[in-house]
């Protein structure tokens, strides 16, 4: 989870959803004047919650938290966690980095594992190659052996963060390196990325972004339309990851520019079935692609209007 600043606006707003929601789950609130026949300084009158009332409730508190927790991502996107070329004069290619991308997400697969621990072990390679001042990635950079022993580091650093799995040194090395780096290389290895990183390691990748904005789709919105379109876009996504022209954008262009390529294949009727207009609306103006607010009903987007947003995501 990647939480606001403290004095973000729409943290605050949240929370007073979240005391309204409190308040509504007991059946109470508070009295916006006191019986003069009372005798109990604290009494409080009945709410009467409907059904459609509690759903409500319960939507715009998780939409509040939705675009709280987008904001946050987007600044952590934007400084900690962004990346640069890193790729000009070294002997290594893209193409050697494509490579070892590949290998990462056959692992998740051949492993049982979720495809967002190659997604984060790319993050993690990509901001350590960034840091072209230091020694260690210097070395790096000049051959494909410590190259591709930079990108094991990450991947068992993201095996290790986010699926729990103990993955131990010599394991790695005897098993699935077939004893081209030692135990002591791949410990050594883990280290330098770490100081590099300065222990940041919960920055937000595309994946996280689709899911997250997906989360912004209407109650009403068709489930199987929304479940099919995460599933796309999230391969999509993984594609473009392969991709070093692409994979140092934002993850959040990212994201977007997958979910507006997958839904440019789509009949005209499953997009009104997914409510993609009012959707589209609210992730462009949380974006600051479009000056107008989400909660404006007349807010809708045209196909041209689409189609820029994807440009301008895929280009930035």
């Amino acid at each position: 989870m990647h939480y606001p600043e403290s004095n973000n606006k729409i943290a605050t707003m949240a929370l007073k959803q979240s005391e309204v929601i409190k308040r509504a789950t007991t059946g109470t609130c508070p009295s916006s004047k006191r019986s003069k026949t009372s005798s109990s300084p604290s009494s409080i009158e009945p709410v009467e919650l409907t059904e459609h009332r509690w759903q409500q409730l319960c939507s715009s508190y998780k939409l509040t938290e939705e675009i709280s927790v987008i904001h946050a991502m987007l600044r952590q996107e934007s400084t900690t966690y962004k990346a640069y070329h890193y790729l000009e004069d070294t002997i290594v290619t893209e193409q050697d980095r494509s490579s070892l991308c590949a290998w990462g997400y056959g692992i998740t697969t051949a492993c049982n594992m979720n495809p967002k621990v190659a997604a984060i072990a790319i993050g993690y390679f990509d901001r350590f190659m960034s840091k072209r001042n230091t020694r260690a990635v210097e070395a790096c950079l000049a051959g494909q052996r410590e190259f591709q022993l930079a990108f094991i580091a990450c991947f068992i650093i993201a095996v290790k963060g986010r699926e729990k799995i103990e993955a131990s040194p010599k394991f790695v090395a005897e098993r699935i390196c077939e004893g081209m780096y030692s135990h002591d290389d791949i410990i050594n290895m883990e280290i330098d990325i770490l100081r590099t990183l300065g222990w940041y390691l919960n920055g937000p990748t595309s994946h996280d972004f689709i899911e997250h904005f997906m989360g912004l789709l209407p109650l009403d919105a068709d489930k199987e339309a929304a479940s099919n379109l995460q599933q796309a876009a999230m391969k999509r996504a993984e594609k473009n990851l392969h991709d070093y022209s692409l994979a140092l954008e934002p993850p959040s262009s990212l994201a977007l520019a997958s979910l507006t390529s997958i839904v440019s294949t789509w009949d005209p009727n499953a997009l009104c079935d997914l409510k993609y207009s009012a959707w589209m609306s609210k992730i462009g103006f949380i974006m600051g692609v479009f000056p107008q607010s989400p909660e404006n009903q007349d807010v809708s987007l045209s196909a041209d209007d689409v189609f820029m947003l994807s440009r301008r995501v895929s280009d930035d």
